[in-house]
This record gives structure tokens, sequence and C-alpha cells, in this order.
């Protein structure tokens, strides 16, 4: 539709200030409750499935505690940069816990790719069963 003979735009058409300005990674968060009632949960592993074009990749990194409130304190394990990530191996191992805090790192080196995860599994032992 017509837009005057100076149209007035606020933004960045060409993608300049996303390539330089801003970082090449970023995370995603998620706590995640352990067994039911008062039982521990025994972390086995995290598989997830993703698309890592060359110069990207995914790590993984958790952090276990019996706390929510405290949860972001908790040490952290990690990286993992293959699926499934065995928590019960080094860099781990993840200890026994009521929650646990799944971080995906989705990391670029060049600011132009970015890797997709499509889906994510936590895989646990709750008094001897897996779920």
């Amino acid at each position: 539709f017509p837009v005057g003979r100076l149209p007035y735009t606020y933004s960045d058409f060409t993608g300049l200030g996303l390539r330089i300005v801003t970082r090449g990674e970023g995370e995603y968060r998620v706590p995640i409750q352990g067994c039911a009632g008062a039982a521990m949960a025994k972390w086995l592993q995290v598989t997830f499935d993703a698309t890592t074009p060359p110069g990207t990749r995914v790590e993984i990194y958790v952090r276990a505690g019996n706390d929510l409130a405290t949860l972001d304190n908790a040490p952290i394990y990690g990286p993992w940069t293959m699926s499934p990530a065995d928590l019960t191996q080094p860099p781990g191992p993840v200890p026994d816990a009521s929650y646990m805090l799944l971080i995906i790192r989705l990391v670029s080196e060049d600011r132009m790719t970015t890797p997709i995860v499509h889906g994510y599994s936590v895989q646990k032992s709750c008094n001897g069963e897996i779920e």
C-alpha cells in the first residue's frame, strides 16, 4: 500500500545488528522434578535431537539439588556434547536429588548459523524403576 515519499522504518532489515551485536549463543533452562514422594531420583541420561550445522554445537549442563529455591546455586556438571548424555559418567556423575535443572546451551562460532534442538528427554530411576 502507499507509504509516501519518505517512509520511516525502525528496524534492521539487513540483519547486520544480529550478526554484529548479538551473542553467538543462548540457553534454555528447565527445572525437572525427580521422583514422587520423598524418594531421590537417580539421574541417568539426557537425550536430545538437534540439527548442528558446521560451526555450531549443543552443550548439556545440569544442576541437581533438593530444593527448587536453591537449584541455581547447586554445583554445575557438564558439558556433554553428544546425545545421549550419560549423567552417570564424566563430566558427572550427577548426584541423586529431588530436582534437576537442565541447561541446554546453543553455541554458534560464526553468528550466521545456529543449532536447533528439536526435542529432549530426561531418563531417571525412581526406586529402581526407570522413567
